[in-house]
């Protein structure tokens, strides 16, 4: 009877000791790499991009929300292993239109011991069509931003299911202008992305360049026209 007994309340601490768990305090979105993808100059910024024909469309920075400090838990005894996954989104607005871009972070705090500058960060560009409804939700491309070599190549490998490629140029020059640190993709099956009718001509967009230091420095719509940031 004794070693059942026993028995018994070994099964219950070991029941008890996998149910641990542990917390930590999550800093919020806080990775520098944000601010230099984005290049901005805080709230209310306007950025103009220019056509071949001289056609301006001006966005200006609306919004910039980030994931908050906050206590997080989950199973386990070591508080250094609990997961903080902090976002941020700077979303890029129209003027007189409702179409807008965001460029979407997210950051990666997998453990409490990792240094800030460890810690791996995507980024994401999404064409909005209302505001605030991304229009490639289905078909979006993420960049990691802290390990290029790592994760780029020219052409898509065949088991992806992204429908476009994407690609990282250490340098271009664009309108005359040298950028380092580029980030470009470019869909693919367009004709099966846009539905005529559902969205605006203005926001079908077929690819994008991003640059460190700058953000969206170049964007082309499937009817061709090339759209290019205008720094004078």
């Amino acid at each position: 009877m004794r070693k059942h007994h026993c028995l018994a309340v070994f099964l219950c601490l070991f029941v008890l000791s996998g149910c641990e768990s542990s917390s930590r305090n999550c800093d919020g979105f806080n990775h520098p790499l944000a601010e230099a993808w984005t290049g901005n100059d805080g709230l209310g910024e306007t950025r103009s991009f220019v056509d071949n024909a001289g056609n301006r469309k001006t966005y200006a920075l609306q919004s910039i929300d980030k994931t908050d400090p906050r206590v997080n838990t989950s199973n386990g005894s070591d508080s250094n292993l609990v997961p903080c996954y902090e976002t941020a989104q700077y979303q890029y607005v129209q003027t007189n239109a409702d179409i807008a871009y965001s460029l979407d972070f997210l950051q990666r705090d997998i453990r409490g011991d990792q240094p800030t500058e460890d810690q791996n960060v995507t980024l994401t560009v999404n064409t909005q069509n209302p505001v605030g409804t991304n229009t490639d939700s289905n078909v979006r491309d993420w960049w990691w931003l802290t390990s290029f070599d790592l994760n780029y190549s020219s052409d898509s490998p065949e088991s992806t299911t992204w429908p476009g490629n994407g690609s990282y140029f250490p340098e271009a020059t664009i309108n005359g202008n040298v950028y380092v640190d580029l980030l470009q993709h470019t869909f693919n099956n367009n004709s099966e992305r846009f539905t005529s009718g559902l969205v605006d001509e203005e926001a079908q967009w077929v690819r994008l360049v991003v640059a460190k230091d700058f953000g969206l420095v170049q964007y082309e719509l499937l009817n061709g026209t090339v759209y290019t940031l205008d720094r004078e």
